[in-house]
């Protein structure tokens, strides 16, 4: 199960002890609320780097969003994001199998919630329409 991760969490984990000399499976008590703080901040800083990256202004032309070097841009945006989020998990002593498992689990819950959540034929077409979904 924990291939579906691929051992980024213990990758991750081996990243910050090497470079950083730190565990943060093992962060006090008392330092937890401030290292939490520390990732979600860098993830939402970086989200906001993706963003400006994907240009989304829907007023500003945009000829340089199609190309390879730009998309590669946001992708490396969106690898810092996952940094960050990786750090979250390790955090809070997630392994890649806990992690897959509770993906796939919470993967399932949605589709189950989606496809019960009465919503009009009106509504689900729309959202099906805003996923590139067939209606």
């Amino acid at each position: 199960m924990s291939r579906l991760f691929g051992g980024w969490l213990h990758a991750t984990s081996r990243l910050q002890v090497e470079k950083y000399g730190r565990d943060l499976s093992e962060v006090p008590q008392e330092l937890y609320g401030e290292e939490v703080r520390q990732h979600v901040v860098g993830a939402i800083e970086e989200l906001g780097e993706y963003l400006k990256e994907a240009d989304w202004k829907p007023w500003k032309p945009r000829p340089q969003f199609a190309s390879e070097e730009a998309r590669i841009k946001r992708c490396e945006e969106l690898v810092d994001v996952l940094h960050f989020i990786a750090n979250l998990c390790v955090l809070e002593g997630l392994t890649d199998a806990e992690l897959s498992q509770m993906y796939l689990d919470k993967v399932e819950k949605n589709r189950i919630r989606n496809d019960h959540m009465g919503a009009s034929e009106a509504e689900d077409t729309v959202m099906r329409r805003a996923f590139g979904l067939p209606s």
